[in-house]
């Protein structure tokens, strides 16, 4: 669903290396456009409307990459009608919303994932490890930084935050899910600044939670700074710091981290890759679709999306 660039880097190219996942059809507001960029891309039909595309008992799962007010109530569509779904984030606008989407998900047996692309990369699997294992001690700190340097003119066409837009909206899933994967998301406080340029439209976010251990989960996020996509991960006996968060995104490269032990002092540099985001993102989507409990990580989302509503709702309360 959805003609957009994201929906080329996410599905179409994303594809082309795949051997259990086609794209078979595309659909857009526009009937004419959807031809056009099946003809352009190979796809070998187009879908007369989103309705139409759901309603094809020859497609297993859609990708949602349509304006993310429009998430809830296409991803419910499509799960009723026996799709999986694979929905860019944020996936939902509430968490009425976000539980509203776990129960059809469980009650459909149909996934319903939020295409947060950094999820399935494997350098989230080996700080899980070292967080299990003990070795460098327990985690003390986590830190996301996201910015993106938007000009005047793309920010005045950003869309408020009670449709979905603004900074926040667009960062948080990204430092939620990496918070989660590392340490759990057991909150004891919670505070969130936001900078506006118009009412009800951020582009600069500052957030920060206290975890269980006094675990401090910091997200600084920007549309006004140059670009910086890096995580920190600091444990009692080392630091672990990706740069890069975003660079698989943009094609098959290597991750470069650094591990810096604080007991001799020693740096070693690792690599992960080299990998596609995407593509690591739609194996693991597929591989969900066939599990048995495809609708499990669902949940995950409701968790992450409760977070999202109280901290916009401490902003509120101190504004």
């Amino acid at each position: 669903m959805g003609c957009s660039r994201q929906s080329l880097l996410a599905v179409v190219r994303a594809t082309r290396s795949s051997a259990d996942v086609e794209v078979a059809s595309v659909a857009s507001q526009s009937p004419a456009r959807a031809r056009e960029f099946a003809a352009k891309h190979g796809i070998r039909a187009a879908a007369d409307s989103y309705q139409s595309l759901i309603d094809d008992d020859g497609i297993d799962a859609v990708y949602i990459g349509l304006p993310n007010n429009c998430h809830t109530n296409w991803s419910l569509a499509a799960m009723r009608a026996g799709r999986h779904v694979l929905a860019e984030k944020p996936l939902c606008m509430s968490l009425a919303e976000a539980e509203a989407i776990a129960e059809t998900a469980e009650r459909t047996g149909r996934a319903c994932w939020e295409a947060i692309t950094t999820a399935a990369h494997p350098w989230q699997r080996e700080i899980r490890r070292m967080a299990d294992r003990g070795r460098y001690g327990r985690v003390v700190s986590i830190t996301v930084n996201l910015s993106f340097d938007i000009d005047g003119d793309r920010l005045s066409r950003l869309r408020p935050r009670k449709d979905g837009g603004g900074v926040f909206l667009d960062t948080a899933p990204y430092w939620l899910q990496i918070v989660e994967s590392v340490s759990g998301l057991d909150v004891r406080a919670r505070t969130l600044e936001l900078t506006e340029a118009l009412p009800g439209l951020d582009v600069a976010a500052t957030a920060e939670l206290v975890l269980l251990d006094g675990i401090s989960a910091r997200l600084r996020a920007s549309y006004l700074d140059a670009y910086l996509a890096s995580v920190s991960v600091r444990f009692e006996q080392a630091h672990f710091r990706l740069p890069d968060l975003f660079r698989a995104n943009v094609g098959t490269c290597k991750l470069h981290g650094e591990w810096a032990d604080s007991r001799s002092g020693q740096v070693q540099r690792v690599s992960y890759g080299p990998l596609n985001a995407f593509e690591v993102q739609l194996s693991r989507f597929a591989e969900l679709t066939r599990g048995p409990n495809p609708w499990a990580p669902t949940k995950n989302c409701v968790a992450r999306r409760k977070l999202m509503d109280e901290l916009l709702m401490t902003y509120a309360e101190g504004a």
